[in-house]
């Protein structure tokens, strides 16, 4: 049986809704009414209007999408820049662009400032960034502006339509931080408590030992491991041929993007005496746990201050503090800087010379003033040979 035939068969378009009300329904014109006599001219007249206007194509209006500062973001993760970031600097980038891309704009809107456009004008974008960054903490609002600053830069490299835009991260002015308290270097009388009470063949004892007499990062002193361990020949001050043993590593810093140090220390009498105490049989790492296992780089710097509580050392003596300790064996013992740099494994000069203007001055004063003497005396026995 052959289907009812609709009413508006000869009406393309036309639809009848609840209550009898006609409609002209279009993609792209959306729904008009119509009369409701299909009978009457009212109607025919309308009906031939909105054909009219359908009968050719019509082009869809073209809608520009402007970038985000979301798309932004992603850009900046496909640099070379983003790249060379070691695995703990691409967390804290992640994280502190996340507060600020899935933050909202204002209070009475949802729209996130991940949501906007790179090219949104400064005069309405200024007041919302800073508004924005008020609302963190200093430490914060510090790294949340480097953020913004790298997702501006990301937008007008890589869209055309912000290549004028100006980097707005530069117009936030970072708070003012408190003055940072560095780790300190560990006094005679700290080394000599902490010796007393953690002897050799103990953790505690292992892990101060190859932080205070390599002056290792945590991350090495966790990490390095007993076949490092080799004997070199070399000349003394004697110029006699000599036999030592010698610590070959690479750095754990920067590890991630190829970066880290190549490191030969010598091993000192005070460390060989800490690691002949040991059970080198299962190799691995020098430095292990009771169970066995290598400490991890966290909680070696956690399990320090439990060891110096132990010991009944107060707060604030750490594992980067036996690394100033002996940055500044070696300064105040009158090595150059560029020995300095290689000891302590620093890929930049301009680090090194934060620790030689941190040591203390009395040794090189003492230094100087018997360097002085010793000139004048010369001085003085070559005047007397021109007599």
């Amino acid at each position: 049986m052959a289907g009812k035939k609709s009413k508006f068969e000869a009406y393309p378009g036309v639809r009848e809704l609840a209550g009898g009300k006609l409609v002209f329904r279009h993609k792209l014109l959306g729904q008009r009414a119509l009369p409701k006599d299909i009978t009457s001219e009212e109607f025919a007249r309308a009906y031939e209007e909105l054909r009219l206007l359908v009968s050719g194509p019509i082009e869809p209006k073209q809608t520009v999408k402007f970038k985000t500062f979301k798309d932004a973001y992603a850009e900046w993760k496909k640099t070379d820049e983003w790249k060379a970031y070691d695995p703990k600097t691409v967390k804290g980038h992640e994280r502190h662009a996340k507060a600020f891309l899935e933050a909202e704009v204002t209070p009475d809107t949802a729209a996130k400032f991940g949501e906007l456009e790179c090219n949104t004008p400064e005069a309405e974008m200024l007041p919302w960034l800073r508004k924005h960054m008020a609302t963190h903490a200093p430490h914060k609002a510090k790294r949340v502006i480097i953020a913004i600053r790298k997702i501006y830069a990301a937008a007008i490299v890589s869209f055309d339509e912000c290549q004028a835009v100006r980097n707005l991260g530069n117009d936030l002015v970072a708070p003012k931080l408190p003055p940072a308290i560095g780790s300190k270097p560990w006094p005679v009388e700290i080394v000599e408590k902490f010796e007393r009470h953690h002897q050799p063949g103990t953790a505690a004892r292992t892990a101060f030992a190859l932080a205070r007499f390599f002056g290792n990062r945590r991350g090495d002193v966790s990490a390095v491991r007993w076949d490092q361990i080799s004997t070199v020949r070399y000349i003394d001050e004697n110029g006699e041929p000599a036999v030592a043993s010698v610590i070959e590593f690479k750095t754990q810093k920067n590890k991630a993007n190829g970066r880290n140090v190549e490191m030969t220390l010598v091993i000192r009498d005070e460390l060989q005496h800490v690691l002949n105490a040991l059970d080198r049989s299962k190799g691995g790492t020098i430095l292990k746990t009771r169970a066995g296992n290598p400490f991890s780089e966290k909680s070696l710097t956690n399990q320090m201050a439990v060891w110096c509580e132990q010991a009944g050392i107060k707060a604030g003596f750490t594992l980067h503090g036996l690394r100033k300790t002996y940055a500044n064996e070696i300064a105040e013992g009158a090595a150059d800087p560029f020995t300095l740099q290689a000891a302590m494994g620093h890929a930049h000069i301009s680090t090194t010379q934060i620790y030689i203007r941190n040591m203390d001055k009395t040794p090189a004063a003492f230094r100087a003033v018997e360097a002085a003497t010793r000139r004048s005396a010369e001085v003085r026995k070559l005047r007397a040979l021109a007599k």
